[in-house]
């Protein structure tokens, strides 16, 4: 005797409520997305890090505790952000620098989870914060890669212990003195220009993304004041000051950067007659962000190749 299987059915009611509430749910994350996007972008880097097998760390760097990142093995290379920013701005570099050396992203001093004391924040302490760090992991030599205020520490590192820096990429940096009569251009503080100012492109930094990327900046308001007042005070600067930095320099800049125009970038590849300039067209400020495909293949082919290129000017399309 063959008995018939029970069906089980789903009462309409019980179908539409678990609609309804999927939906509700649906539309809280999505607001959720909306109000505060750098969560979940944050939210992706630490799990693109993770998949990547990097494990976070603490550093002490002579007075200060330094949080990084850090993921493969073999030659030592640092990444440094930039201002308002921290080491997850780098999450989708560090799994494919992991692959040819030893990748440390770390928060600089007062960014990130790193300490943030009661200091001037130049660019000359950050630059000792890093040479400590340096010291702490046992690093005699290092690739620095740094971007905006980032790269301008490089070159500061790069300039004061040649020794301890194997290649040198700098990106879109501040530091330079093109015309020490011109006013340096403002920090932007409102959501149009902050866009503007960073990239030509609207789809990379939609207006709710700005929005909680300014929210963000003005809870670190005490730090990002006393870096941009040393800025407009000239400490610092390290214009016809780069006689030391010998080492390989590829300089990468957007074309249409407005915050540290590509000027900036021709007057560093003046100083420094062995480095290579790369303009990245249709990129802003924050090319390495935006114009990743463009940017990365030049980043990793000069710090791969055995006999890197020396002076000149390259474009690179997009791609």
């Amino acid at each position: 005797m063959v008995t018939a299987a029970r069906v089980r059915v789903v009462r309409p009611s019980r179908f539409l409520a678990i609609c309804y509430y999927g939906a509700v749910v649906g539309l809280l994350i999505a607001a959720l997305f909306l109000w505060r996007p750098l969560t979940f972008q944050r939210l992706y880097a630490r799990a693109r890090l993770a998949i990547a097998g990097a494990h976070q760390g603490m550093a002490q760097a002579g007075s200060y505790r330094i949080h990084y990142y850090v993921a493969g093995s073999g030659r030592p290379i640092v990444l440094l952000h930039g201002l308002g920013g921290d080491a997850l701005f780098w999450a989708d570099y560090v799994p494919h620098l992991a692959q040819q050396g030893r990748v440390y992203a770390i928060d600089l001093l007062g960014f990130g989870s790193s300490d943030r004391p009661d200091v001037d924040y130049r660019a000359t302490t950050q630059a000792q914060v890093v040479h400590d760090f340096l010291d702490s992991q046992n690093i005699q030599q290092a690739d620095l890669l740094g971007i905006s205020m980032g790269g301008f520490v490089a070159l500061h590192v790069a300039r004061q212990w040649p020794h301890r820096v194997r290649r040198l990429v700098v990106a879109d940096s501040a530091g330079i003195i093109f015309d020490p009569n011109a006013p340096q251009p403002p920090f932007p503080q409102d959501e149009q220009r902050f866009r503007r100012f960073m990239t030509p492109k609207r789809s990379s930094m939609p207006p709710f993304v700005v929005r909680d990327m300014l929210r963000r900046m003005r809870a670190q308001q005490r730090i990002i004041d006393r870096v941009l007042q040393n800025r407009s005070s000239g400490k610092d600067y390290l214009d016809g000051q780069l006689q030391a930095v010998n080492m390989p320099v590829l300089l990468v800049w957007g074309e249409h950067d407005m915050l540290t125009p590509l000027s900036w970038g021709t007057a560093l590849h003046q100083q420094i007659p062995q480095s290579v300039l790369v303009v990245l067209q249709g990129c802003g400020h924050i090319a390495l962000y935006d114009c990743r495909q463009q940017a990365f293949p030049e980043i990793q082919g000069f710090l791969s190749s055995p006999k890197p290129e020396t002076g000149g000017v390259r474009t690179v399309p997009p791609r």
